[in-house]
């Protein structure tokens, strides 16, 4: 397992969840990064799991990356992956939907509305003002 993105030269250890095992440990390189090699736990049950990554930001903050994954009935490991049919890597039907142009034009249509407001009480205070 490898990533980037924790203070250098920093301890880290990775574990299995589900029931939480330590697989690895080790001391992030000068630039954040990690690589970390471990066996998975032959005792994981099939279902979902997931590798959680601990050590500290950059700013010395706690952190914890999460990779989910799957151990299958015949003890096979899947990553959560979707696939062209509408399923995961597993098998696994994926659920949900995705929001985000749904959220940018909420957002856009929020904008669009504070401007025409404020535009409007501008001119209506234009109009207001006594003359002289």
């Amino acid at each position: 397992m490898t990533g980037e993105g924790l203070k250098p030269v920093s301890p880290f250890r990775v574990e299995a969840h589900s029931t939480p095992q330590m697989v690895a440990s080790g001391t992030t390189d000068i630039s954040g990064g990690y690589d970390a090699e471990f066996t998975v736990p032959a005792d994981l049950e099939s279902g979902a799991h997931s590798f959680v990554v601990m050590g500290v930001n950059p700013f010395g903050n706690p952190i914890e990356v999460t990779s989910n994954f799957y151990v299958l009935t015949d003890g096979t490991i899947a990553m959560p992956m979707s696939g062209t049919d509408g399923t995961s890597a597993a098998g696994l039907p994926v659920t949900g939907s995705n929001t985000t142009s749904l959220l940018i034009w909420a957002n856009l249509m929020l904008l669009g509305g504070g401007g025409i407001v404020v535009l409007a009480r501008r001119e209506r205070s234009g109009r207001l003002k006594p003359s002289e």
